[in-house]
């Protein structure tokens, strides 16, 4: 062998040596902290309506014995509210509730402090969670009581335990299905700053319970009121094990449960994966893809549960070690709560934590002390279930939000005092105009720096997550010390801000991993839960040496030697998150029960054209701009595909203006894919707070910026051509005459609409570049017009603001007869299939599967497990978009904006439009040129490009 061959294979051998850990874990179990959950503060300034202050106007002992609210004690119903008898099995009545009802209990109780516990059976939905509001006595008790969540239960379809493999050995992965019955719940904070079940206070006498539906049905079987009693200690459930006489399991009794292969989860996304980073993780092979681990990203939220069955032979005391990894998020732990058959056996066991390691971990459940805590099993089959939940550290997180919400209020005021661009050589006054809100900087500075001790003490490190809280602090305590320094500061006080908003959103997702659960007599040795020095090496040359040998494109078929000419090839240009997804998708439901192979490339669309050019192409494109069909097929390269078996049925699954982009000379040439229209977001507190009304015109829009103007507050709409079309369409004209032939920007609406829209810069000052977001977040812009999928980034980045604010439909233009006309301009991506196709049939067959309101749903739910809220899909599907986890009130709005929408059709010359609508606007804004005039001179600019366009793919023009 040649001297350069020997020094390259020593190189590479290194290289991978470098890449692992080159120590051996120990097999001793690493102590399970357990945080007191229940501590509460016993200021008497806690937050108006929150929790805390309900339970300080209500410091009465607990009730004096279960109370079980059944249907007998029915009072009240909406009119789809159904009664049924000895359902699903069951002797008595039970209450089914539609996503829509109300149903109120009347019942008698003695007066004291309840934990409430629902009975239920999931009923079939949209497969997400349920979600109720709870009003006692005719009142929401505390802010919060608006929104409980109650889960649904799923189960993996998996055969003598044993995973379905592919043609090439790997394992596949199993369905999911939905197990509809029985089940309970205690009402928990969903946000999970409160680990234990919320407490409810009911007065001697008569009282009403009401449930209001926000999503899913459900039926409802009993309503628990369980006197509120804190959990026993370890010590006393040993005691009582002693008291038994219960011994220890005998030597040698080990059971071994792997993770991924679960009894019931909470949660479809709770699905088990393969982990091939490392040889620890089992079973592992080399050179294929075996299922062998759960959890990690897709279970980091409260509520989120599994639940494993375990079959011991001998009754006795049992340790039970979980086998984790928490490489995510270094300084904080995650928390579970463990149920052992739907019991918590002790407080201990409320908040078993897992701590920070990039290996995997035994972890069991011990005391305060470290001993380790024994559990009873009889012979038989038992359910051990873990339950994420915060923790102790939820107590801090909801410090930090209230925070939060308190230092947006100070941006705010300050904002009143300076403007968004304070002159740095003035001096406010802040001493005199802003005292309490001096003192408040240093209370809040004292808030965050507790919270950091809190967290450092219970997790006993201090990772570089906890900077920014202290950085935030640092800020505050040199403003308090410096109130002139205030104004020069405001920029930087607001980004720390919204650095605070960041850090709460991800401490409040706690990921865990996990391999397998051991339930072991006590004294037996545990596995070792990692590899050694040689295993891991020999792990790194057979992955080096794998990545030349393995087809990762042929995992998850069905069968082996396909013929390329039946694979049908699909181009997708998204993230590696999506792709992945959709990828195993195909896989799963596609391929394995059609028998079609399909192959997914994630590729840049800007290499679309010039591979179809050269023959090279795919044969359907995934995620295309809404103009690309239209273009393509202009030069003959996108299929019709109106002639397609099925078409008529396809079309109506979209909104029908989302199908105009795609329509050419009586042909479709795509269909969509994702939507996006605007809505009007407001914060209700701030409205409330200047007694301004929601606008539903465009006067009350030129009303309500005068007012928020005096308060150096601002009315956010984007600065875009789809703000034209909007304003063009509601003032009654088209944007395109003669079907497609010229531009409509010469007819006087058009002048009109141009007028208001440039106005609104030029006389009202409206900001032509901002960030909403944000500017809503701190209340500094406090009403818009934003796309709808606004929504989901609140809903996850602005915790603090939870409540305070709603959206609703855009404004309108007031018409004679007084009805308003609230278009607004919906535009797509799409998918289409390529012209030069030889599958055209088999094409269709995908993409009738992929748009189809299973597949659509389905991914949607994917994405929202993996990359929370915030990644909830905009999808085109009508029925899947209503099966996202909108409630009812939302997807009511969202739909009623939809339906008074339109689109723009796709016309040759087309993106001269856009192109110089803003040129227009730009010019008249900041050149100050006649308003008239400049939209004139633009528009021959663009229909002269239309016409030119139209000649050279031989299609009539416009009569001059």
């Amino acid at each position: 062998m040649g001297m350069k061959k020997i020094v390259s294979i020593a190189l590479m051998i290194a290289l991978l040596v470098s890449t692992f850990s080159v120590f051996g874990a120990s097999a001793a179990s690493d102590e399970a902290a357990v945080g007191d959950t229940t501590a509460v503060e016993t200021a008497s300034n806690v937050k108006e309506g929150s929790y805390l202050k309900y339970l300080e106007s209500h410091k009465v002992p607990a009730g004096k014995q279960k109370i079980t609210v059944t249907a007998d004690a029915l009072s009240s119903k909406t009119n789809d509210v159904v009664i049924k008898e000895n359902y699903m099995g069951m002797t008595g009545k039970s209450v089914y509730t539609s996503d829509m009802s109300t149903v109120e209990f009347t019942f008698n109780a003695t007066e004291g402090l309840y934990i409430m516990e629902l009975e239920y059976i999931t009923e079939k939905g949209k497969n997400i969670a349920m979600e109720r509001s709870l009003y006692i006595n005719g009142a929401l008790p505390f802010d919060k009581a608006d929104q409980f969540t109650f889960t649904r239960i799923w189960k993996d379809v998996i055969e003598n335990d044993t995973f379905k493999k592919d043609a090439y050995g790997n394992d596949m992965r199993p369905a999911q299905v939905e197990k509809f019955a029985k089940t309970k719940s205690y009402f928990v904070d969903y946000l999970g700053y409160e680990s234990s079940p919320l407490q409810f206070y009911f007065k001697n006498g008569a009282n009403t319970i009401k449930l209001v539906s926000k999503k899913e049905p459900m039926t409802i079987v009993a309503i628990n009121l369980i006197p509120y009693a804190e959990s026993k200690s370890y010590a006393e459930l040993k005691k009582e094990y002693e008291d038994a006489g219960y011994q220890p399991a005998p030597a040698g009794q080990m059971i071994i449960r792997e993770a991924e292969k679960t009894y019931e989860k909470s949660d479809p996304s709770l699905y088990p994966y393969t982990d091939n980073s490392t040889p620890a993780t089992q079973p592992y092979e080399a050179y294929k893809m075996n299922i062998n681990t759960i959890g990690g990203i897709r279970w980091q939220y409260p509520q989120q549960s599994i639940t494993w069955e375990v079959e011991v032979k001998q009754p006795g005391l049992y340790n039970i070690n979980f086998k984790a990894r928490k490489n995510l998020l270094k300084g904080m732990n995650s928390t579970r709560r463990l149920y052992i058959d739907d019991v918590i056996p002790c407080k201990e066991a409320e908040t078993v934590a897992f701590k920070f390691s990039n290996d995997w971990v035994n972890t069991q459940v011990t005391t305060a002390e470290g001993s380790e805590c024994l559990f009873y099993l009889n012979a038989g089959k038992h359910y051990i279930k873990l339950e994420t939940t915060l923790g102790s550290m939820g107590v801090q997180l909801r410090k930090i939000e209230e925070s939060l919400l308190e230092l947006n209020t100070l941006y705010r005021r300050i904002l009143v005092i300076t403007g968004s661009s304070p002159d740095p050589y003035r001096d406010y006054k802040f001493e005199e105009w802003f005292a309490d809100g001096i003192e408040s900087m240093g209370k809040q500075a004292d808030v965050i720096d507790s919270v950091v001790n809190e967290i450092v003490a219970y997790t006993g490190t201090k990772g570089s997550e906890l900077s920014t809280l202290e950085v935030n602090s640092r800020l505050l305590r040199k403003l308090k010390a410096n109130p002139d320094k205030i104004g020069q500061s405001l920029q930087l006080f607001k980004t720390n801000i919204g650095s605070i908003g960041t850090w709460l959103n991800t401490a409040r997702t706690v990921p865990l991993e996990f391999d397998y659960i051991t339930v072991s007599a006590p004294g037996e040795k545990l596995k070792n839960p990692n590899t050694g020095f040689w295993t891991n090496l020999k792990f790194g040359v057979t992955q080096f040496i794998s990545s030349f040998v393995i087809n990762y494109n042929s995992i998850g078929n069905t069968k082996k030697d396909v013929n390329p000419d039946e694979v049908v090839k699909v181009w997708i240009q998204t993230g590696r998150d999506q792709f992945q997804t959709i990828r195993t998708m195909i896989n799963d439901q596609y391929t394995s029960k059609t028998n079609r192979e399909v192959n997914l490339e994630l590729v840049n669309m800007g290499a679309l054209l010039p591979a179809v050019v050269a023959g090279i192409g795919p044969d359907v494109a995934l995620g295309v701009p809404q103009n690309e069909p239209v273009n393509f097929a202009l030069r003959n390269a996108a299929l019709d595909i109106s002639k397609m078996d099925g078409f008529d049925e396809v079309k109506t699954w979209f909104a029908p203006q989302t199908m105009v982009p795609y329509e050419l000379e009586g042909k479709v040439y795509g269909v969509p894919s994702t939507q996006s229209f605007p809505m009007l977001f407001y914060r209700k507190d701030i409205l409330k707070e200047y007694n301004i009304e929601i606008p539903k015109t465009w006067t009350d829009v030129i009303n309500t910026i005068t007012t928020l103007n005096r308060y150096n507050l601002e009315f956010g709409i984007t600065a875009d051509q789809d703000t034209f079309y909007t304003l063009l369409k509601q003032n009654g004209a088209e944007v395109y005459k003669d079907g497609g032939k010229a531009s409509n920007l010469d007819s006087p609406q058009a002048t009109v609409a141009f007028k208001q829209w440039t106005n609104l810069h030029i006389n009202y000052g409206l900001p032509l570049a901002f960030n909403f977001e944000n500017r809503f977040r701190t209340g500094e812009m406090p009403v818009g017009i934003a796309a709808y999928s606004l929504y989901n980034n609140l809903s996850v980045s602005a915790p603090e603001i939870r409540g305070l604010w709603s959206f609703t439909t855009i404004p309108g233009v007031k018409n004679a007869d007084g009805t308003i006309n609230n278009q607004a301009c919906v535009t797509t991506s799409c998918d289409f299939i390529m012209g030069q196709t030889k599958k055209p049939t088999e094409s269709w067959e995908f993409l009738k599967w992929w748009v189809s309101a299973d597949a659509q749903s389905k991914f949607g739910q994917e994405m929202e497990a993996i990359l929370g809220p915030s990644a909830r899909y905009p999808t085109a599907n009508i029925e899947a978009f209503e099966r996202l986890p909108w409630t009812a009130e939302d997807i009511s709005i969202l739909k009623k904006q939809l339906d008074n929408s339109f689109a723009l059709p796709e016309v040759p010359g087309g993106y001269f439009l856009g192109r110089h609508i803003m040129n227009a606007f730009r010019s008249v804004v900041l050149q100050d040129t006649d308003t008239k005039e400049t939209l004139l001179d633009y528009t021959n600019t663009i229909n002269e490009e239309i016409d030119k366009k139209r000649k050279e793919f031989n299609l009539p023009v416009r009569a001059k």
